[in-house]
């Protein structure tokens, strides 16, 4: 069947991982049928990473096609590369029209977008998620403003300004902030009392004034999801976190290079006495120290207890070399199935693990996939600890 033939239901499922502009480029001009079709569908609109002359040109398409506007539900527009984009878009165009649009993104945000934005951010009222990098601190303003939307899926570059201009809680689900310090984290906490799911990029603790002694312990209890992409942050300051995160069931921390986060035991203590619904544990712990080898063998040695292997199936591995070690959660059973599912082209594989659901997985697969197994554990569940 000709792809112009399907039917207009599957078209739009079809459209739904397409930039707008290409479809338009592909589709407008092909017939009546997709002319009219185009019209009168939901529109992904991202002009990130696009030359000027066709942005220009989409946004001819719009001012000729005033029907599109109430059709577009995203819309990313970037100053990376493409200086002035997000104040031309928003010259040209009245972004107030744009009715059902629930997801708005910013690159390189300054401050005379904002100037621009605030008066239409009132008009956006179906704005469901809303994410901006800046480019200028001045553009961050804009952050206590959000806050009197009903943004549920909010990513921010920062918030330690800015705090005493907020004088309401948010009703945001999911936040990722770039970065940000202890403190505004934590008042940060008290302004969106239903978040369930956290990110940050950079958990930095170089403000000396950090102190956890005199901070009212505060339950974040609908959180679910804490990620931490990098931190320079002391244990004890996590420590002091997690305790206010008692229904947390995912925490993952990469790249932290504080010597103290590597205690097996002190992590057992904690998850036991403050993260009993805590079931995935993922990180990646780095040690600098002159430590002996000997002696980073131990430690490291703790985290491959029961507690971590068995009661928990947290499989953790970890490297040490002249000069730093390094201590890591290895991918489940399930979490190898999934890669393997998502790169069935794959030529070969290195596996140091197996068991019954990945090996049935490779007898199907066979005739694409050469299998290099160095440790090989089969078995009928993922229980059974036997080695063949």
């Amino acid at each position: 069947m000709h792809f112009e033939f399907l039917p207009n239901e599957i078209l739009i499922e079809c459209f739904q991982y397409l930039n707008a502009p290409d479809i338009f480029h592909s589709f407008d001009q092909l017939n009546s049928r997709f002319s009219k079709l185009l019209r009168n569908i939901p529109l992904h609109l991202n002009f990130q990473r696009f030359k000027t002359n066709l942005f220009y040109e989409f946004c001819q398409i719009i001012l000729s096609n005033p029907e599109i506007k109430q059709n577009i539900i995203s819309l990313r527009l970037s100053n990376d590369g493409r200086c002035g984009q997000i104040k031309s878009f928003l010259s040209l165009i009245s972004l107030n029209e744009f009715i059902h649009l629930r997801s708005l993104s910013f690159i390189d945000f300054n401050r005379h977008n904002t100037e621009q934005l605030l008066p239409i951010l009132p008009f956006l009222s179906n704005l469901y998620y809303f994410s901006f990098t800046f480019a200028d601190d001045k553009s961050l303003k804009i952050i206590p403003i959000l806050f009197q939307f009903k943004i549920r899926i909010l990513t921010i570059p920062t918030f330690n300004s800015y705090l005493r201009s907020i004088d309401k809680t948010m009703s945001g689900t999911s936040l990722t902030i770039s970065e940000i310090h202890l403190l505004p984290l934590y008042k940060l906490l008290e302004y969106v009392p239903m978040l369930k799911y956290l990110q940050i990029k950079d958990f930095d603790d170089s403000d000396t004034e950090d102190d956890t002694s005199n901070l009212i312990h505060r339950n974040a209890v609908y959180l679910k999801t804490f990620i931490v992409d990098y931190s320079n942050v002391e244990f004890h300051i996590f420590e002091f976190l997690l305790k206010c995160f008692p229904n947390l069931k995912t925490f993952s921390i990469m790249n932290s290079d504080e010597i103290e986060m590597i205690d097996a035991n002190r992590w057992q203590y904690l998850i036991e006495s403050s993260l009993p619904y805590l079931h995935t544990f993922k990180f990646n712990f780095l040690d600098y120290s002159h430590t002996c080898y000997d002696e980073k063998v131990i430690k490291l040695q703790l985290f491959q207890t029961d507690f971590w292997t068995k009661q928990h199936q947290w499989y953790i591995d970890f490297e040490i070399d002249c000069f730093s070690a390094a201590v890591y959660t290895i991918p489940t059973i399930d979490d190898l199935l999934l890669i393997l599912k998502k790169c069935s082209k794959l030529s070969m594989i290195k596996l140091d693990i197996i068991n019954q659901k990945i090996y049935s997985w490779i007898q199907t697969n066979a005739s694409m996939l050469n299998v290099y197994i160095t440790f090989t554990r089969i078995s009928g569940n993922d229980d059974d600890d036997d080695d063949d």
